[in-house]
């Protein structure tokens, strides 16, 4: 089993055999998925302070990358 058969899904991680938890964690892949599902949790505001949805904290500086 590939750690993306997963596909970063709590519930199809949360239904898997022991056998199979066992084989992601011998092989690494199990971090990958931890990984990728921590990573999930950070992309949807991550992506709203690019693109300014959300309001800065009073004070913050804006620093313009793009040049």
């Amino acid at each position: 089993m590939a750690w993306w058969s997963v596909g970063g899904n709590r519930e199809r991680l949360r239904a898997l055999s022991g056998d199979a938890l066992a084989r992601l964690a011998a092989s690494g892949e199990l971090d990958l998925i931890y990984a990728h599902l921590h990573s999930q949790r950070n992309f949807t505001p991550t992506a709203e302070r690019v693109l300014g949805v959300l309001e800065r904290p009073e004070g913050a500086e804006v620093v313009d990358t793009a040049s």
